[in-house]
């Protein structure tokens, strides 16, 4: 049985081919570039010596299997691979890779982080040293510097220096780490980029110590150290150098013959071959050399092919040259006593070299801290002891031998001398039982430097939080325990361990609620839902089964009432508190209600016994109660009669009743307000903001003439003025009369904005009644941020809502939110009319004239129609009418997160301005939805700054060479639009780098520029422009392009022919006119990879490779009949190999005339059938229809089968879909094609047709007929048509696509006995009688009744042609 090919209408595949090569660099991710040639140092290049050298291996090829350094395993900071060039910029995996030396290179991520990206470092034996710089478009912004543990792949230590601590000379040319002297060294940038400095690491304080400053006139590149503790480097121009470690002074070896690009590179010694390893970047991109410390010769090992850039780079491998002496082995260092700082530095030295053979003559090198105690002849297998006397503190020691054939393998340790910080005590367990607390813990077992600690005589220190009490000091044991304290708190214990004088860090228990009651100021909300099991009470009063619950969204409890609970009598109760008798208090509750209209009703009681509510007291009763925009707090007064333990409770009344709907709270809160013969609280309280945004505030008020209970008082001690919640206070009335007014100004207000003070009297009974008031006083001035974190700060912004009636929709508006600490809105348009229109605008802001600033903000706007839009404004007053300035558009959000956005502010008059944003909806239905946050305003520039450069073309060195040529129009304006009359200064940048790469001063505004970068890498060049005069720069012009060579895209124009004979695929193509990242692909250096593809196993295999035309044949001779197969090509050259494209064509034995397909017992008789369909939905089959289906039809010729087409969409969609035929040999005659189509009344709008398309020799498809197969009277029947095919003749072969179309599920065409015969000239012809096409066919039988499908008899044949006119013959079947 022959199947039915499914292909999509598109017939070409694009695949990712198994074996494409490297890809390109993208423009976030860029090649790593570091420092270019340093500012203002003259060109040093004609000083240097003039030297000739030739490559040892000058042919680029992979790594030789022989080479000492095939097979090993090296390591580094890896800041670059083309693998890399679709990463989003947060998700490059800078890090530290192995890789292998062998025929393909392929790093191996050993630790990751886009903050990886390092500009140098080095491996100091267990960790790596990185320094990361931080840089804004350009602009230098700090640096992290960062230690990695290589053991276990994380990081230990990481600091981060912003500019304070200087801005390039914290950031490296190159460094090494000398495994002499235990030290990071580091030719660190000075700040005004005009040299360099020679610096070591501080591991106290990790920063770099400058030694002195560096006299070389060039950048530095690569650096690495020698097994005597010589340092070396590689600079700028390919000379290698040996530097003094002590005053940083240069002296040249030679040239290396390698003339280096300016880009972040990396050097190692390896001692097996005694040689630097140098991972460098040239003209022709990544590749790996070994350099002869001696004489400076350099030779070619391979490439990185994937451009790979390290820039440090090391090895774990302690080997040496066979004949060199062995290890030093049981290296040591021994001290007296405990503690000690005298004793014995011991080891071995070894009695054959590193291959095994006995040891001759070698020089013993000991290095203690850098200096070598020895530099003598050593003897084979002497056992050395050196007397040493160390300071406290940690010490290195190094020893290594060498002889004729090189250095022995080093032997190092760290030791520390003296009593060692300890490590932090382990497995701290805090119980809680039986009124007790017990603390637990295991001592150290060894010290923060591996030093000695004395463990008989730790001491330890405990300290109990979060009231930070020291309850135990200088204390032996491992088990401590203590009597539960008196107030009710999250207790923990943090242990320390201390080594004579030395404290180790602390380690903290878990926290535990212990204590019998909490005290004043007592703030408790609802963490969790253990937090309120635990600590609150809940009481069913009217025992319904309905109660508080928590709610974890918010963090709050809530009461819901209901149709089945419609009335409340629930209780939630605080944890005790202790109170002292005679103090009054205040208690606050932080709530809120559900809207406006919905009043809530309740009791605020006081109790002494949690399990008898009789005891309780009612403080306040609450009706009517209505706080429903957010949060907020409610207090009530009350005096406590004696000092015990009380419980505070919310006794909730709600009733539907009286409309009560709901009630939340989030916070209990309770503080001491004073003994109750304490002052009362001041009346008459104004604050009063300075004239004219001056930052100060003038306070008035009368003092107070009664106490907290009401009673006269005669006099008082003070009276105390507090700004914003300070303890301390800023002014203090000494000994005022009682009912007397003061007043204060305060000429030191630190915060624009609202500032609160509050006055507090004092008498002999303490602290009475706080009264506070409030004033804004200064003006904002620009940097502004507001981030919403209160509410007070919402309270700042003026909200409008124009067209919506508030009385019914009072949440219609801009309001605060409490969940998500930002501004939000929501608003439905119900109704038709005018329109919905949403404003908030900021407090003022003080801005200066002819000044640039970004106002920049979060937002989710979500638009779902056109009719809503959104736009800020800018005014001066915060009015709907003051809103007269447009800044833009606020665009709707392209996710359904928090997305950044900005709009651009240009003054000319200075002056106070605030900023309006305004979402208005103009249909009925629209919805209304935004929060906004985080609204910032920063200056940018004087607004006389020039403003954007023009015309920008930029294109890569069409032969492939590293040059890239740009040409731009520099700006002719500023920002306020006028002619710029200064002339500019133009910098271009490369990569991320902060000096410029070009500079051209002295730049007429409009003219253009034209640039070449004859230092362009192979890959993706990374550019920015900035223009700029004496007021500031311009916007900054970001661009990207791929230079050089690149690997090959796809082929384009990619076809498949069958042969004359059709037993043979002729497969055609043009070359990629471009390369896979946009770079240079040279014609003649490509060839071809001819694949066959297997769609089942979706598997590509070989077929042809390295073919040189652009066109390959493929015969097969053993297609005994028609099948699809697939063919792909892919293009290669020197650069990797492309991306395969793929087609498929029907290649086999063709079929002859006359050719028959009638779908016989629901099968297809020949092959192969494809079909041609744009969505699943849209299908042919075989299938043999009852008549009691879609229409009426039964198969045309009775067989059992006919093919058929479906439109399965339930929607009213007009589509349809191709049957496409196998191929038929034409042998130069006339041909005639006929098919039947079932015609049935139409069912939608739209009429459905099929369409037939010729295809011949493979070539295009042609239409050759299109006909409607609905029925317009009705009458339903099978119809059939016939196409004449003498045209093509004079063609090889043809094939047919019938497409089908139709409106949707409602209807089905069928399609029968399909037949190509050779044309005749006698008898009626089916397709052409007298030059007149035919339009259908009918049967009749003799009673003139109408036939679907004539069986046997003598039947009348009607044949309607297309105009119109009829003919009709008697048949006989």
């Amino acid at each position: 049985m022959n199947k039915i090919k499914i292909v999509t209408a598109s017939a070409l595949l694009a695949l990712s081919c198994q074996m494409a090569g490297a890809q390109g660099l993208a423009s976030s991710q860029r090649l790593h570039q570091g420092f270019h040639a340093l500012k203002e140092i003259p060109n040093s290049d004609s000083a240097r010596p003039k030297t000739v050298k030739v490559l040892k291996s000058a042919a680029r090829k992979t790594l030789n299997a022989t080479s000492p350094f095939y097979g090993r395993t090296f390591y580094g900071s890896l800041i670059n691979s083309t693998d890399w060039a679709n990463a989003s910029i947060t998700n490059v995996p800078y890090g530290i890779y192995s890789f292998e030396l062998n025929d393909e290179i392929e790093p191996k991520a050993k630790i990751t982080d886009m903050v990886y990206n390092f500009e140098s470092g080095a491996y100091t034996g267990g960790e790596f040293f990185g320094i990361y710089a931080m840089t804004v478009m350009g602009a230098m912004n700090g640096a992290r510097y960062i230690t990695i543990d290589t053991d276990n792949w994380k990081e230990s230590k990481q600091a981060m220096y912003d500019t304070s601590y200087g801005s390039y000379s914290l950031l490296s040319a190159s460094m090494a780490y000398n495994y002499i002297d235990n030290t990071v060294y580091s030719l660190q940038y000075n700040d005004a980029l005009s040299g360099l400095n020679w610096c070591k690491l501080n591991p106290t304080y990790f920063q770099m110590d400058k030694l002195a400053t560096f006299r070389g006139q060039y950048n530095v590149l690569a650096m690495a150290t020698t097994p005597d503790g010589e340092m070396y480097f590689i600079n700028s121009y390919g000379d290698l150098y040996k530097i003094n470690k002590k005053n940083g002074r240069p002296s040249l070896i030679a040239w290396t013959g390698v003339t280096p690009t300016l880009y972040s590179q990396s050097m190692m010694y390896d001692n097996r071959t005694g040689l630097f390893l140098w991972a460098a970047l040239t003209d022709n991109g990544s590749e790996l050399y070994s350099v002869d410390p001696v004489t400076a010769e350099a030779t070619y090992l391979t490439k990185f092919n994937k451009q790979e850039q390290f820039s440090a780079l090391y090895s774990l491998d302690n080997g040496a040259k066979d004949g060199a002496p062995a290890k030093a082995e049981n290296l040591k260092v021994s001290f007296g006593k405990d503690g000690g700082l005298e004793g014995n530095l011991s080891f071995d030295v070894p009695t054959t070299t590193f291959d095994g053979k006995a040891l001759g003559n070698s020089l013993l090198n000991v290095w203690l801290d850098g200096e070598n105690l020895k530099g003598v002849s050593a003897k084979a297998g002497e056992k050395v002891n050196i007397p040493v006397s160390l300071k406290e503190g940690n010490h290195y020691v190094a020893v290594n031998l060498k002889n004729e054939q090189g250095w022995s393998p080093l032997a190092s340790l760290k030791q520390y001398a003296g009593y060692d910080i300890p490590c932090a005590v382990e497995k701290v367990n805090f119980t809680h039982k039986d009124d007790k607390n017990t603390i637990t813990w295991e001592a150290p077992t060894a010290g923060m430097n591996k030093g000695f600690i004395d463990k008989e005589h730790l001491k330890y220190t405990v300290v109990r939080m979060p009231d930070s009490i020291t309850v135990a000091k200088d204390y032996a044991a491992t088990t401590y325990t203590e009597e539960v304290p008196e107030v009710l708190h999250n207790y923990s214990y943090r242990v320390y361990a201390v080594n004579k004088d030395k404290t180790s860090a602390y380690t903290e228990s878990d926290k535990i609620a212990c204590g019998s009651a909490f005290s004043a100021p007592y703030s408790q909300g609802f963490d969790g839902q253990s937090a309120f099991e635990d600590y609150f009470t809940v009481v069913d009063n009217n025992k319904d089964g309905k109660t508080w619950k928590y709610q974890d969204y918010d963090h709050i409890v809530r009461f819901d009432l209901s149709d089945e609970n419609p009335k409340a009598d629930d209780w939630l109760i605080t944890p005790a508190i202790n109170l002292k008798g005679g103090k009054n208090y205040k208690f606050t509750i932080n709530l809120k209600t559900f809207m406006k209209g919905y009043p809530e009703y309740f009791e605020v009681l006081i109790g002494t016994d949690l399990k008898d509510l009789s005891t309780f007291k009612n403080i306040k009763s609450v009706d009517g109660l209505e706080l429903y925009d957010s949060f907020s707090d409610y207090s009530i007064t009350f005096n406590a009669e004696e000092s015990r333990k009380y419980y505070l409770a919310l006794r909730y009344l709600g009733d539907n009743e009286k409309n009560s709907s709901l009630l939340l709270v989030k916070k209990f809160s309770l503080d001491e307000i004073g003994n109750a013969k304490a002052p009362a609280a001041a009346s008459n309280m104004i604050v009063k903001a300075g004239d004219n945004d001056a930052m100060e505030a003038t306070v008035s008020f009368t003092t107070p003439n009664k106490d907290l209970n009401g009673n006269d008082i005669s006099s008082l001690g003070k009276v105390n003025v507090y700004r914003n919640g300070d303890k301390t206070p800023v002014h203090t009335f000494e000994s005022p009369a009682v009912n007397s007014v003061l007043t204060w100004t305060d000429k030191k207000v630190a915060k624009v904005g609202m500032n609160t003070y509050a006055v507090k009297a004092e008498n002999e009974y303490g602290k009475g009644a706080a009264l506070a008031d409030s004033a804004f006083v200064g003006c904002y001035v620009a940097p502004y941020l507001e981030t919403f974190d209160t509410k007070a700060a919402a309270e700042q912004y003026t909200s409008y809502m124009e067209g919506i009636d508030l009385e019914k929709n009072p949440s219609y508006h801009w309001g605060y939110s409490d969940y998500g600490k930002k501004m939000s809105i929501y608003c439905f348009k119900a109704e038709d009319g005018d329109p919905a229109s949403a404003w908030l605008i900021t407090p003022l802001i003080k801005l200066d004239a002819n000044s640039v600033y970004t106002l920049g903000y979060k937002k989710n706007f979500s638009v779902y129609t056109k009719t809503v839009s959104g736009n800020v404004y800018m005014g001066k007053e915060a009015t709907i009418e003051a809103q007269n300035i447009s800044l833009g558009a606020m665009k709707a959000n392209s996710t359904y997160d928090m997305e950044d956005a900005s709009n651009r502010v240009v003054t000319q008059d200075g002056g106070k301005y605030c900023f309006g944003f305004n979402i208005k909806a103009t249909a009925q239905y629209d919805n209304i939805m935004a929060d906004i946050d985080d609204i910032s305003l920063k200056y940018v520039k004087s607004a006389f700054s020039p403003l954007a450069i023009t015309d920008f073309k930029i294109s890569a060195d069409p032969t492939g060479a590293l040059k890239s040529d740009m040409s731009f129009k520099a700006p002719d304006v500023d920002y306020h639009g006028n002619r710029l009359s200064d002339n500019l200064t133009i910098n271009i940048y490369r990569g991320n780098s902060s000096i410029p790469v070009y500079t051209a001063d002295d730049v007429i505004p409009g003219s253009e520029i034209r640039w070449t970068d004859s230092q362009a890498i192979k890959g993706q060049n990374a550019y920015t422009i900035i223009a700029s005069n004496k007021y500031g720069k311009s916007e900054i012009l970001t661009t990207s392009l791929f230079v050089g060579t690149d690997r090959p895209s796809t082929v384009e124009n990619l076809a498949i022919k069958g042969s004359s004979d059709n037993m043979s695929a002729i497969i055609s193509w043009s070359a990629p006119s471009k390369g896979h990242h946009g770079g240079v692909v040279p014609k003649d250096k490509l060839t071809y990879r001819i694949l066959q593809y297997d769609p089942t196993e979706k598997t590509l295999s070989i077929v042809a490779d390295d073919v040189k035309e652009n066109t390959y044949t493929i015969a097969c001779p053993t297609m005994k009949k028609q099948e699809m197969l697939y063919y792909g090509v892919v293009a290669k050259n020197n650069d990797g190999i492309g991306d395969t494209v793929v087609t498929n064509c029907a290649i086999g034995k063709l079929y002859e005339v006359p050719f028959k397909e009638s779908f016989s017992n629901k099968e297809v008789s020949t092959s192969t059938w494809v079909i041609s369909s744009e969505a699943n939905y849209l299908n042919w089959g075989v299938d043999a229809p009852s008549g009691n289906g879609y229409n009426k039809a039964t198969p045309q010729d009775e067989d059992g089968g006919c093919a058929y087409f479906y439109n399965g969409s339930y929607y009213e969609v007009y589509s349809g879909a191709g049957f496409i035929s196998p191929k038929i040999a034409i042998h130069g005659q006339d041909n005639t094609l006929s098919f039947w189509v079932y015609n049935y009344a139409a069912q939608y709008e739209k009429l459905p047709y099929v369409l037939v398309f010729a295809r011949v020799d493979d070539g295009s498809f042609a239409e050759i007929g299109r006909f409607k197969v609905a029925e317009e009277n009705g009458e339903e029947g099978w119809k059939k048509y016939t196409i004449d095919l003498g045209a093509y003749k004079d063609n090889n072969f043809i094939s047919f696509g019938f497409y089908a179309y139709t409106g949707g599920h409602l209807e089905c065409i069928y399609l029968d006995n399909i037949s190509v015969e050779a044309s005749t000239s006698t008898a009626i012809s089916d397709a052409v009688t007298g030059g007149k096409t035919i339009q259908r066919v009918n049967y009749y039988d003799l009673s003139g009744k109408n036939v679907i499908a004539p069986a046997k008899g003598v039947f009348i044949k009607t044949i309607t042609y297309a105009d119109g006119s009829k003919k009709s013959v008697k048949v006989m079947k």
